[in-house]
Parts: C-alpha cells; sequence; structure tokens
C-alpha cells in the first residue's frame, strides 16, 4: 500500500521529498532545487519549508511564486517522506490541514508527526499546509479581504498539482484531510467556486467538521461586532494599522477576541458537546437562557418555539446525555450538563456530520464514523471528545515521553490495536478510495452510507472492538436541527 500525505506550517509548504540520495535528498521544482535529510530512524528523506506563494503582509492575498533561482537551497522543517522514491513515481497524495478554530495551530505540534503513518504504509510522503485565520465583517469585505485562509490554502494545492509529480506523487490522486476548523476547510473546498475542485484533489477526509455557525440568522451582525472588538483591543481604526503591528502583539489580540473569531464566510465523534457545551446548567432555565445567548453564532434557531422544542428533543434524563453510556449519573459541574453536552454536540458536530453524510452519498461513495473510544487518562467527564481521535489517526507512538499530557495513545494495547487500524484505514482509503483494503487481520468491514442504508463504524478499543452501527442516535433531535439550519440556509 502506498501513500503521500501532506502536513502545515505557517505561509509555507512543508514537504517531504523522495530522491536518489540517502544521504542528501534532493528534488527539483518549477522554482528551484532543493535538499533535504535523511532520517535513518524511519529511513526517510525530510524537506520542510518550501514556499509555495510569494513573501507578503498580513491580511494580505498569496500570490503565486514568479522566480526562480539556480542555487540549491536548503529545506529542513517539518515534514518526511520514505527515502528512494523517484519523480514520477505515480504515488496517491493526502493533504492534511489542521484545526484550531482558525486562530490557533501549527504545524510543528507533535501529534501530527507523519512519520508512523509513511512507515506502515511503504512508501508515502508529507507535506504540509497550514490553515490562516481569516478577516469577517463589512469592512474587510469591502475591501476584498474574506476568506485569506482558505484561498491560501488553495494556492498551496494548486502548488502540489505542479510540483508533487517531482516528489513522486500523482496530482491526480490527491486527498485532502483536516480535523476541527481543518475539516471545515475541506468542506468549503468542496463548495467553493460553485463546487469546482480545479482538478486538485479526488476525495476528502473530514474530521469534526462544521458549518452551522456560518448559518447563524444574524452571522452579519456578528461578524461585524468581532471586527469591532478586534479594532477596540488592538487600538486600531483600519486594517492597514493591523498589517502593521509586530506579530507577538496581534496574536495576543486574536487570543483575546476569542476562539471563532476568524470563522471563514461561505465525522464526529460521540462526545464532541463535552467541548462545545456550556457548563453549569442546574434548571430548564438555564439551557433556555444559553441557547437563546449563543444563537447569534452556534446554529439557525429563530423563534421561542424552536428553543422549546429543542427542550422536548433533549430531555432532562441523564441516561440520553454525553458522554454516552455514563448511565443515570449527573456531571459534577450541573445537573443538566449531559443534557447540554448532547445538545450542543449535535448542534454545532454532529449534526452537520450526518447532514453532510446523507447528502454526499446520493451522488458519491461516502464512508462515515464514531469515535468512541475514551483516550488514556481522560477524565470520564469528558469522554470520546472532540480531537481525541487525531492521535489514533496518525498512530503516533512515540509521544508518550515527549508530550504525556497531550499524548491520549498511553500504554493500552486497546490503544494501539485502535490506531493500527484508523490509521490503515485512512491510508487505504487516500490510496484506493475505500477504508477496506486495510491489511488489518480481523478488522470490520466499513459500510458505504446510503441511500440504501444510512450505517457508518464505531470505532472503539474496549468491549468487542469496533463495531459498525445504524446512523441513528438522537435521531428526532438531529434532524430538527438540520432542518432548521436547513431553512436559514436557503434564506441567505
Amino acid at each position: 500500500m502506498q501513500l503521500l500525505q501532506i502536513f502545515s506550517y505557517i505561509s509555507l509548504l512543508a514537504l517531504p521529498v523522495f530522491a536518489q540520495s540517502s544521504t542528501q535528498p534532493t528534488v527539483k521544482t518549477l522554482n528551484g532545487t532543493y535538499v533535504g535529510t535523511f532520517l535513518p530512524t524511519f529511513n526517510q528523506d525530510f524537506f520542510g519549508g518550501i514556499p509555495y506563494a510569494q513573501p507578503s503582509r498580513r491580511f494580505v492575498p498569496a500570490q503565486s511564486l514568479n522566480e526562480r533561482f539556480s542555487e540549491v537551497r536548503q529545506a529542513l522543517n517539518y515534514s518526511v517522506g520514505p527515502t528512494g522514491v523517484k519523480p514520477g513515481q505515480g504515488l496517491p497524495v493526502l493533504v492534511w490541514i489542521h484545526g484550531g478554530a482558525y486562530v490557533m495551530g501549527s504545524s510543528d505540534n507533535i501529534r501530527y508527526n507523519g512519520s508512523f503513518n509513511v512507515q506502515r504504509s511503504s512508501p508515502p510522503s508529507i507535506i504540509v499546509l497550514q490553515p490562516m485565520a481569516s478577516l469577517s465583517g463589512t469592512n474587510p469585505e469591502k475591501a476584498g479581504l474574506l476568506n485569506l485562509g482558505l484561498k491560501d490554502q488553495r494556492l498551496a494545492l494548486h502548488w502540489i498539482n505542479e510540483n508533487i509529480a517531482a516528489f513522486g506523487g500523482d496530482p491526480s490522486k490527491v486527498t485532502i484531510q483536516g480535523e476541527s476548523a481543518g475539516g471545515s476547510s475541506v468542506f468549503q473546498h468542496m463548495l467553493a467556486f460553485g463546487g469546482r475542485n480545479d482538478h486538485l484533489f479526488r476525495s476528502v477526509i473530514s474530521e469534526s467538521g462544521y458549518w452551522a455557525p456560518l448559518m447563524a440568522s444574524n452571522r452579519a451582525a456578528t461578524y461585524n461586532a468581532t471586527w469591532n472588538r478586534l479594532l477596540s483591543i488592538t487600538n486600531c481604526s483600519n486594517i492597514a494599522c493591523l498589517q502593521a503591528l509586530p506579530l507577538s502583539t496581534f496574536n495576543a489580540s486574536v487570543a483575546r477576541v476569542g476562539s471563532g473569531a476568524f470563522n471563514p464566510v461561505v465525522d464526529a465523534n460521540s462526545d464532541e458537546g463535552t467541548m462545545f457545551m456550556t457548563r453549569g446548567i442546574n434548571f430548564d432555565s438555564d439551557l433556555v437562557n444559553v441557547i437563546l445567548a449563543r444563537n447569534s453564532t452556534d446554529y439557525a434557531f429563530t423563534s421561542a418555539a424552536d428553543v422549546q422544542q429543542i427542550l422536548q428533543l433533549y430531555p432532562d434524563d441523564p441516561a440520553q446525555g454525553v458522554p454516552i453510556g455514563t448511565g443515570d449519573g449527573i456531571l459534577s459541574t450541573g445537573f443538566q450538563d449531559k443534557r447540554s453536552a448532547a445538545f450542543f454536540g449535535d448542534a454545532v458536530m454532529v449534526g452537520p456530520r450526518r447532514a453532510f453524510a446523507q447528502a454526499n452519498a446520493k451522488g458519491a461513495a461516502t464512508f462515515s464514523y464514531r469515535f468512541n473510544q475514551p483516550p488514556y487518562h481522560f477524565p470520564m467527564d469528558t469522554g470520546a471528545t472532540h480531537f481525541a481521535e487525531v492521535a489514533y489517526v496518525f498512530n503516533d507512538r512515540n509521544n508518550n515521553t515527549a508530550l504525556p499530557s497531550n499524548q491520549p495513545l498511553g500504554p493500552r494495547v486497546i490503544d494501539a490495536e485502535l490506531a493500527l487500524l484508523m490509521s490503515s484505514m485512512w491510508i487505504s482509503f487516500t490510496h484506493d478510495q475505500t477504508p477496506n483494503n486495510n491489511l488489518v487481520a480481523g478488522a470490520p468491514v466499513w459500510p458505504s452510507y446510503g441511500p440504501s442504508g444510512e450505517q457508518h463504524i464505531v470505532f472503539q478499543g474496549f468491549g468487542s472492538g469496533s463495531f459498525v452501527e445504524n446512523d441513528n442516535f438522537r435521531e428526532a433531535g438531529i434532524a430538527f436541527i438540520n432542518q432548521k439550519t436547513a431553512e436559514v440556509a436557503k434564506a441567505l
């Protein structure tokens, strides 16, 4: 099985390169030649820091490279690939776009170490992409500065299309993969320019992608309020002032504006809601107040009747709440917090995942999953929450000593086995556009989703292991959420 994978770094395309020399690997791109280094531990070549755009100021649309150089340049940051792969070898390509609410995260996060999957897939390579922050609001719109992050990603995909053959990749076999904001970016690239993909990718993997905030009924007012808050915090009055701020000052200001402040304009885990819930919910009135307060940013409910319907569809029954499978016990933070976690997880993450699967399955092979494995050392009130699956997908076994607080794969056999299964299925999908050529003995068959049957795989290591189920949990509540979102979308 073969895989060519891609990773991310701010304004750089960190690129693993395959060359003929294991001591000084080189690759010749359209712009010039880069030299990397050999990693004997993994028998992989290491390249990175290769620019895919011209240097530019902050919040300026990225422009394609327009120069060639004759000297050999070093490329030594953040990416790896198997040694010995030759130009034109025709390997499939996997492009990774990390998450971080469009305001944080970077490619040097050790949890995004692709060496283990490169080693497993025999042979692949890795490239790195970075989802940039995008301005939103009336003033940036007038200046033509919306969706700069997505446009930056798009330019990187064009660079890959033009140069990946030199690394042994096939530009017609690109899969784009992302998680959280990266997963949302994947959705948006599918929809951009009226669904035109410009032959930049043939398939996608979205982990915990979302779009509900993009459908909020008063999103323009919300985006303008965010823009004004950013100006207030930075003591700026225009875009030019923001562009001139030192990077440290700008980053600190964005952190104060808050997560989701730079959402672009346009699969899920069992317990996503423990990340997106509001805690401290003890009474029905508490939940009503929070739903109304978050209505402008997180979903599309437009009336008091909608909220009352939500209370009926998400009853005050801890056994039906999130984390799933925790019975009648309550969370220590609030009597109705499991109810809150069920609703907000469905509104922000789970509902969009199901709606996308149902729609996409009408025209293309679609594979959906529910990640249900509480990672090692995660507390009971967190469960299989947002981002929990990432270490399993990367099969990243070497982080336990480097980042013990951030690495869910601990010493348990069930985690190692589940990581092998998931990473192998991701590799199989990238190579063959099906997850079922994964070479894992005893692996369950992952069925294609609908229209004959809406089934997905449940990934877990405990009990009897991973299995297939009908995708109908909290069916009525999620159907109502998706119905309201569709109504608002049609009115936009």
